[in-house]
């Protein structure tokens, strides 16, 4: 019976953001957004049974991630002075891969912290988390020396 819940929560809100996100009210487009998310609420729930999915809430992983605006902000200025100077120059920007470490908790809640890690450091322009292995996360930074281009949250 949950899951049979889960599926439905998963259809509707997809359905709603698809919605959303086509900004029209045509049927057709209504139906294919329907046929959308029943498929990935389906894929969703396949995962899900198969334990791919065992995610727990961590206040504290939400609660580092207060930074990640501001990073957003200052990212966006750095690597757009960085464009505009090198494409002034006429030179090409190659920027650097890094290891870096990065705090790391088993089980869910630390299934958790690595998504939200990825999924939010991925949004400031300088340092793009490539994967987390071990306590360690493989960056490619086009800015190293700074901070945001040398650290995960």
């Amino acid at each position: 019976m949950l899951a049979v819940a889960r599926f439905l929560v998963w259809t509707c809100s997809l359905e709603g953001l698809w919605a959303v996100f086509v900004g029209t009210t045509q049927s057709t487009e209504l139906i294919a957004g329907l046929l959308a998310a029943v498929l990935v609420a389906g894929f969703v729930e396949a995962v899900r049974a198969v334990g791919l999915l065992g995610f727990r809430f961590s206040a504290p992983a939400v609660a580092a991630a207060w930074t990640i605006p501001g990073h957003v902000v200052y990212d966006f200025v750095l690597v757009l002075a960085l464009l505009v100077r090198e494409v002034v120059a006429g030179r090409r920007v190659r920027g650097a891969w890094l290891t870096v470490p990065c705090e790391e908790e088993p089980g869910p809640r630390g299934r958790f912290r690595r998504a939200l890690t990825v999924a939010l450091e991925n949004e400031s322009s300088n340092g793009m988390v490539v994967d987390l292995d071990r306590g360690h996360a493989l960056l490619h930074s086009l800015v190293p020396h700074v901070s945001t281009g040398k650290q995960v949250m």
